[in-house]
């Protein structure tokens, strides 16, 4: 899910993105931090 000034619709150029995302049970922490470098790339 989004949230945030970007959700609330008025983020600005120096704005950032917030998540919140919910893993599935049994999920690593490699499987986290995979999601956050993937995320981080964009």
């Amino acid at each position: 899910a989004l949230f945030g000034s970007l959700a609330r619709g008025d983020a600005g150029a120096d704005s950032d993105v917030d998540f919140l995302v919910q893993m599935e049970p049994g999920r690593s922490f490699v499987d986290v931090a995979g999601l956050k470098w993937d995320l981080e790339a964009l």
